[in-house]
C-alpha cells in the first residue's frame, strides 16, 4: 500500500510537466523550460502537503503517521528549495547577454505587477518553512504557530494558483488549467476538513476530565471518560490529539494513551509539563470538557510474532510502552521481554510501581538508566541512554530474534536506532514513535 501511495505521488508530481509537453512541446529554452518544469512539480508538492499534514486515516493507517509527517516535512522543504531558485533560473537565461541583462530580468520578475501573486506566495512560503524549522529558537507559541502555519499555507496555495494561471508559461492549456483547479480544490477541501469539519465532528462526542494526578516529576496523568465514544477504538501503543475547551485544530496536542483498550470508556494520557498548554494542567477543573481526535500511530504489536520484545523508553516515551505492557499482561503474552527505561533522575520514573509489578507478572527484565545517581538504593545503570549504554545493557550483539520498540526524545531514538542497526538488527525489527521530526 505504501508503494502504491508513493507511485500516485510521483505520478501527480510529474503530471503537469507531461501535460505541458503534450499541449505545447518545449521551444528549446533549456533554463526557462527547466525552471517551469521544476516549479510546476514543486507546486504540486505544496498542494499535496494539505493532504499529507491532515492526519487522514487512508494515509496514516497505510504508512504510519510517523512516516507521513516526516515525508510532509521533507517534501515541504524540497518544494520550498526548488521554488526559491525558480526566479533565479529564469533570470539566468539572460546571462548570455551579460550580468546586467540577467539582473534586469530578475528585477522585472519581482517588480512587475503581473508577478505580484507569485512573489507574495514565494515570500510566504519561505517564511512558512523557516519559521517551522526554527520555531523553538524563535519561541513562537504553539497555538499561534499552528494557526499561522495553516493560514499561510492556504494563502500560498491560492496565490500559487493565480500565478500559474495568469503568467505560467504553459498553464493556459485547458488540460493543465483543469489539473491546477482540481488539485487546488482538493487542497482547499483538505484544509476545510481539518480546520472546520473535524472540529464540528468532535463537538458531537465530548469527553470529560475525571482525574489529573502527578505520577513523576513534572509528569501528569490525565484520565478522560466518554460513556458513548462515537467510533473511538484504539490499539495499545497508539496516541490521540487532545483539546481542552473548544475543539480547534490550533489548540490540540498529541499525547500517548497509557491504559489498555479494555479500560474504555476511560483513557489515561501521560503529559509532560514543558510549556504552552502543558504548564496549565494544574488549572484544569475536573469535569472540564475535552475532545479527543484519534487514535493514531502504528506503534503496536499487531501481527508481530517475534520471539522476544525489547522496549527502549526515554522520559514520557514510556507512555505507549506501558499501554503495550498492560495489554500484554491482559493477553497473557509469555514472550521474554526487556524494558530499558532512561531518565535524568529517579524522581522522573513514571509508574515505577506499576512497572515493577508488570515485570513480575510478565517474563520481563527492567533496566533503569539514570544520568544522576539516586538517593535511594534503586538498581540502575548510570549514564545517558545512548549507544554505549545500550551496548552495556543489551550487549554488543543484541538478539536478532527480538522486536525493538523505541519511544523517547529524538536524540535518544537516533542513538538507539544507530546502535541497533550497526549491531546487525534488521530495520524491519525496529519500530519507533516520534512526536518531533526535526
Amino acid at each position: 500500500m505504501v508503494r502504491a501511495w508513493l507511485a500516485l505521488y510521483a505520478a501527480l508530481v510529474t503530471a503537469p510537466v507531461l501535460l505541458a509537453w503534450w499541449g505545447e512541446p518545449s521551444g528549446g529554452r533549456v533554463l526557462g523550460d527547466s525552471s517551469s518544469a521544476l516549479a510546476m512539480s514543486a507546486y504540486v508538492m505544496i498542494l499535496a502537503e494539505f493532504v499529507l499534514s491532515g492526519r487522514f486515516r487512508f494515509l496514516s493507517d497505510a504508512a504510519g503517521i510517523d512516516r507521513v509527517m516526516r515525508f510532509h516535512q521533507l517534501a515541504g522543504r524540497v518544494a520550498a528549495g526548488i521554488l526559491f531558485f525558480h526566479p533565479f533560473l529564469y533570470a539566468a537565461e539572460r546571462l548570455g547577454a551579460g550580468a546586467g541583462a540577467a539582473l534586469g530580468r530578475l528585477h522585472r520578475l519581482f517588480a512587475a505587477p503581473a508577478y505580484f501573486s507569485g512573489v507574495l506566495a514565494w515570500v510566504l512560503l519561505l517564511l512558512l518553512v523557516l519559521v517551522a524549522i526554527g520555531r523553538d529558537r524563535l519561541r513562537v507559541p504553539y497555538e499561534a504557530w499552528r494557526l499561522g502555519h495553516g493560514l499561510s499555507a492556504l494563502a500560498v496555495g491560492i496565490l500559487g494558483l493565480h500565478h500559474v494561471l495568469t503568467v505560467g508559461a504553459y498553464s493556459q492549456a485547458p488540460l493543465l488549467a483543469a489539473f491546477w483547479f482540481a488539485l487546488t480544490g482538493i487542497a482547499v477541501l483538505a484544509f476545510a476538513s481539518v480546520y472546520i469539519a473535524r472540529p464540528l465532528r468532535l463537538l458531537r462526542s465530548p469527553w470529560r476530565v475525571v482525574s489529573i494526578r502527578c505520577v513523576a516529576e513534572r509528569q501528569w496523568e490525565m484520565t478522560l471518560e466518554n460513556r458513548s465514544p462515537r467510533g473511538f477504538r484504539f490499539r495499545a501503543g497508539q496516541f490521540v490529539w487532545l483539546t481542552i475547551g473548544m475543539p480547534l485544530v490550533v489548540n490540540d496536542h498529541p499525547f500517548s494513551v497509557v491504559t489498555p483498550p479494555a479500560e474504555l470508556p476511560k483513557v489515561s494520557l501521560l503529559i509532560k509539563e514543558t510549556g504552552d498548554f502543558t504548564k496549565s494542567l494544574s488549572t484544569i477543573a475536573l469535569d472540564a470538557r475535552a475532545y479527543v481526535d484519534g487514535p493514531y500511530g502504528a506503534f503496536t504489536l499487531d501481527a508481530r510474532n517475534e520471539a522476544e520484545i525489547v522496549f527502549i523508553a526515554g522520559g514520557v516515551g514510556i507512555a505507549p510502552i506501558l499501554s503495550l505492557l498492560r495489554e500484554a499482561e491482559a493477553g497473557h503474552d509469555r514472550r521474554p521481554m526487556r524494558l530499558v527505561y532512561g531518565n535524568r533522575s529517579a524522581r522522573q520514573i513514571a509508574y515505577r510501581d506499576d512497572i515493577d509489578v508488570l515485570a513480575q507478572r510478565l517474563r520481563m527484565r527492567v533496566d533503569y538508566v539514570l544520568s544522576e545517581p539516586p538517593a535511594e538504593s534503586l538498581p540502575h545503570v548510570r549514564g545517558q541512554l545512548d549507544g554505549a549504554t545500550l551496548a552495556a545493557v543489551l550487549g554488543s550483539k543484541p538478539s536478532p530474534r527480538a522486536l525493538y520498540l523505541l519511544c523517547g526524545p529524538p536524540p535518544m531514538m537516533e542513538e538507539a536506532e544507530t546502535f541497533l542497526i550497526r549491531a546487525g538488527v534488521p530495520r524491519r525489527a525496529i519500530v519507533s514513535e516520534r512526536f518531533r521530526y526535526d
